[in-house]
């Protein structure tokens, strides 16, 4: 009994739609029970007991990603396929729990898939711990592939949950869902007194009242209406603990008649005023969940021209419409009208983001103007980030979109803005949820499909002046890069995309090496983004900037190549004035010394070709060191004088319109100043000059003499 109650045992954190977290599978074969038993028993599956019991979860530091299960600790690791992040502690205990089950494999506790195998947060599989877990893992998912075949599709005949020889082992409260013995007469939690062991409920569907259909739906995975899922097309699969089907099989079955015990079982329970018990029940909100997707399908299937066309076929009884609602609508109007109710509650809350998630557009609408109005306060509350982030999603795919009704589409960014107001009198919520991945980006999506109202270009502008702050963290800096990355798809939004830009530069100013060197928290990959897009828009002085304090600083980044790659990708712009670029290089000589230089200028030579497609058919450039060489020889006189100052300038200076032919292909020196002068990519003169005005002093002396002088 002791091993059955551990099979039974309800886990501490309810995820949402799904049935698996919340009950036993049906018993699987013996050898499948031994296999997955031993893999995921399996010493060391996740450490020793002594390691395990002595280690605390490592304490969650500002940035990190909490764990999905516990909201204590950091993420350790990934579960494969859903990608749900957990600490070592919580995947510890669900491995355990797990040991006991039947089917003995582990679930996410979050999306209730199967955990098929883990990965570190890099996506590698290292570690023997993590070896030796993916190795039970796999041991399970075996097991269970064993039987899949067998019970795929299988419909089991509704059985009694009481029985004429005796009580039951244990029983399920209706009303709070505690597992009681079966010799109990009333419910230890609520003192609910058991259910009649006389009054079986194995009949058909169709001859049952509406008690009878509330404690079947209230049996974990709902056994009793196996039948009626699989007749409408959508059959519930024990393995996806889900309501499962797809379009073509619900048609085939509309077209038989399918959907008449589906549609009774609502009826009875909605006519008897059933519906919100269940909804708020532990384990009657699991069937309410499938019910929700199973008629969602049976609305989209009604749609078919086979079913249109068929005339014997009444699609509104088919469909269960009742004064001009079908019966999925039925269902989630009371869902979405007592939502405020539902947020608070344990378990309607999980039956509230189905609904959502399965709504129309005009039915999302209306939902997101309740919650961002009348409940604001949970808008970047973490417990709710699931709900308000499908609400956003859903929101901006219909703004940003070309089809639909533009009246929606113009109320979707109304409603956008509005978000974007609320999160602008919170700043300081907002920077936090900037620094988590999922919020982050919710927060960008909400200002990509409300601009260019107003409200969005403030709270873009708020997320922008903290850069600094921000740019400490991996998955801040990506909300960062998904900010300045905003697209524009009005002419108005245009310029304001812009000053949000400059916003992270401004920000960012006198701290740019700093952030650069933070390689592991991507921050050289921010720079660079940064550098990239004010470029794009001609922020020339900006860049400018930039540059100087890389430069400046470039001595304590030569030991890190991942910096010194965005050194040379700032210096590669061709943006600068011929004074900017004499005093960057001249800069560059002082704090890196000439040999780092040369290396650096390679890169810069690299990049600019790579800037340019059209010039890729010409051969490869020379290295810098010998372009200068050349441009020396000619300088000091030791080559052909018809190469001129300019000409061999245009190289690192702003690109001339027309470059000059080079009068001899054959001399080595003048061969590589040539290459390197017709590689310079094309371009307008800079304002005030021409292609060929410009001449530079003849010197000898150094290199670094010459760099300060002739570019």
């Amino acid at each position: 009994m002791a091993c059955l109650f551990r099979a039974l045992n309800l886990p501490a954190a309810v995820g949402p739609p799904g049935n698996g977290a919340m009950s036993a599978v049906a018993p699987t074969p013996v050898d499948q029970v031994a296999v997955t038993q031993g893999a995921w028993a399996a010493k060391g599956a996740w450490g020793s007991k002594a390691k395990q019991s002595t280690d605390s979860p490592p304490k969650l530091q500002e940035g990190q990603e909490e764990c999905n299960i516990c909201f204590e600790s950091a993420v350790d690791v990934r579960f494969v396929p859903c990608k749900h992040g957990s600490c070592n502690s919580c995947v510890d205990q669900l491995r355990i729990a797990a040991v006991f089950k039947p089917d003995a494999g582990v679930r996410c506790p979050y999306c209730r898939q199967y955990v098929n195998g883990f990965s570190s947060l890099t996506g590698e599989v290292t570690g023997f711990n993590l070896q030796q877990a993916n190795k039970a893992a796999r041991a399970a998912s075996a097991a269970r592939e064993a039987s899949a075949q067998q019970k795929l599709h299988e419909v089991k005949q509704p059985a009694a949950s009481t029985s004429q020889d005796g009580p039951p082992q244990v029983w399920n409260c209706v009303d709070c869902g505690k597992i009681n013995y079966g010799f109990s007469p009333k419910c230890h939690r609520c003192k609910k007194a058991a259910p009649r062991q006389s009054q079986p409920v194995s009949k058909d569907v169709l001859q049952c009242n509406s008690e009878e259909l509330v404690f079947m739906a209230c049996r974990k995975f709902h056994p009793d209406f196996n039948q009626a899922f699989k007749e409408a097309g959508v059959p519930y699969v024990m393995e996806d603990a889900r309501a499962t089907g797809t379009h073509e099989g619900v048609v085939a079955a509309l077209l038989n008649g399918g959907q008449k015990r589906l549609i009774h079982i609502i009826s009875v329970i909605i006519a008897n005023g059933k519906l919100w018990h269940l909804i708020t029940n532990l384990i009657g909100n699991y069937f309410i969940q499938d019910l929700l997707l199973a008629l969602k399908m049976i609305r989209e299937a009604a749609k078919d021209p086979a079913i249109l066309k068929k005339a014997s076929v009444n699609v509104a009884a088919a469909t269960g419409v009742v004064r001009g609602k079908d019966a999925f609508a039925q269902v989630q109007g009371p869902i979405l009208e007592r939502a405020a109710e539902l947020l608070k509650h344990p378990q309607g809350f999980f039956v509230l983001d189905k609904a959502v998630g399965l709504s129309t557009g005009p039915e999302l609408l209306s939902f997101a103007r309740l919650i961002f109005t009348e409940h604001s306060g949970i808008l970047l509350d973490k417990w709710f980030l699931r709900l308000v982030s499908k609400i956003v999603d859903r929101l901006v795919d219909t703004s940003c979109g070309t089809e639909g009704d533009p009246r929606e589409r113009a109320e979707a960014g109304d409603l956008l803005e509005t978000f974007c107001g609320h999160c602008c009198a919170r700043e300081s919520q907002v920077v936090n949820a900037a620094g988590f991945w999922q919020p982050g980006q919710m927060l960008v999506e909400a200002i990509q499909g409300s601009l260019p109202r107003n409200k969005a270009i403030t709270l873009a502008s708020i997320i922008a002046g903290y850069a600094q702050k921000l740019a400490g963290n991996k998955k801040a800096v990506a909300t960062l890069q998904s900010l300045m990355a905003l697209r524009s798809f009005e002419e108005s939004s245009a310029d304001n995309i812009i000053t949000v830009i400059c916003c992270v530069a401004q920000s960012l100013e006198t701290a740019i090496c700093e952030v650069a060197a933070r390689v592991d928290q991507d921050g050289h990959r921010l720079v660079q983004t940064l550098v990239e897009q004010l470029a794009a828009v001609k922020e020339n002085a900006w860049v400018y900037s930039i540059a100087t304090e890389l430069v400046q600083g470039v001595a304590k980044l030569l030991k890190k190549p991942q910096v010194m790659s965005v050194v040379a990708f700032t210096l590669a712009q061709q943006c600068y004035e011929a004074e900017q670029l004499d005093d960057l290089l001249q800069t560059l000589d002082d704090q890196a010394g000439t040999s780092s230089m040369l290396s650096l200028l390679a890169q810069v030579n690299e990049i600019r070709a790579s800037q340019h497609p059209d010039l890729a058919s010409i051969p490869p450039p020379q290295s810098a060191l010998a372009t200068i060489k050349a441009a020396n020889a000619v300088i000091t006189g030791q080559a052909d004088a018809a190469w001129s100052d300019a000409d061999l300038s245009s190289y690192f200076g702003a690109p001339q319109q027309n470059p000059p032919v080079a009068p001899h292909a054959r001399g080595q020196p003048l061969q590589a100043a040539h290459t390197a002068a017709a590689m310079a990519p094309r371009g307008p003169p800079r304002p005030g000059t021409s292609s060929t005005s410009f001449t530079a002093p003849r010197r000898s002396g150094s290199l670094s003499q010459w760099l300060s002088n002739s570019v």
